[in-house]
């Protein structure tokens, strides 16, 4: 229910935020 779409956003947005973080570090060397 609300625990799991919960869940599942927080996991969606660790993932996404990571990945956004490896390409400005990648950009900026």
């Amino acid at each position: 229910a609300a625990w799991a779409f919960d869940h599942i956003t927080q996991s969606y947005l660790v993932r996404y935020i990571d990945t956004i973080s490896m390409g400005i570090g990648a950009c900026l060397g």
